[in-house]
């Protein structure tokens, strides 16, 4: 039985380098913090010199080449926002989703099925304490997989989408305003950024891989 917020085997195709340092799922790093290691392996992922094989299997090495913007997709580093764009000059964009939406899709998923969602303590090895632990801790009634993904999405939620810094150091998007008001929303974004995105050569509707059973 795995826990909930244990990190993924390497096999997975996740970057090895941060299962080595004791990287929780839903690792929080305080804004303030110093922590070199952590740093230079983030540097690496931005720079896209890391190594991830479920990158290369989705997209494809001859993809990777090619010019244009270069995007690196945290599904799992909310708790994480502040610190990176505290180490790093980067554009970030937090694309947050209904609740409801967001766990009738993790139950349905097979990697949610053999969870155990009993608090844990966190190990020496890692840097401060998790913020979702911590609040698992706090919330004895949390006796079920849905609630405690309740839980997670709302600890992620107000650490970003709530935060002081919300819209200011990064751009905060709704996936259903995206999905509803794409050319909108795309709009936004390229004033936002400077980007030249046209709405009408993006593939709105392709499901990614990853959120396949």
């Amino acid at each position: 039985m795995k826990h909930a917020g244990q990190k993924p085997k390497q096999s997975n195709g996740k970057v090895k380098a941060l299962a080595d340092l004791g990287f929780d799922f839903h690792q929080h790093i305080a804004e303030s913090a110093e922590w070199p290691e952590a740093t230079m392996i983030f540097k690496d992922i931005l720079a896209g010199r890391s190594e991830s094989k479920s990158l290369y299997d989705e997209q494809g090495v001859e993809k990777l080449s090619g010019g244009g913007i270069y995007i690196t997709k945290f599904c799992y580093a909310n708790l994480l926002m502040k610190w990176l764009l505290r180490q790093f000059d980067f554009k970030a964009i937090l694309l947050t989703r209904h609740p409801c939406a967001v766990i009738a899709s993790q139950l349905k998923h097979t990697s949610w099925q053999q969870i155990s969602i009993e608090p844990r303590d966190v190990p020496a090895t890692l840097f401060g304490n998790g913020l979702v632990l911590e609040a698992l801790k706090r919330m004895p009634e949390v006796d079920s997989l849905a609630k405690y993904l309740a839980v997670v999405w709302a600890v992620n939620f107000k650490h970003t989408a709530m935060d002081e810094s919300n819209n200011l150091k990064w751009l905060t998007v709704s996936y259903e305003r995206l999905m509803m008001q794409f050319e909108c929303e795309i709009e936004r974004i390229n004033n936002r950024f400077d980007f030249d995105l046209d709405p009408r050569k993006i593939d709105s509707r392709k499901p990614s891989k990853s959120s396949q059973p």
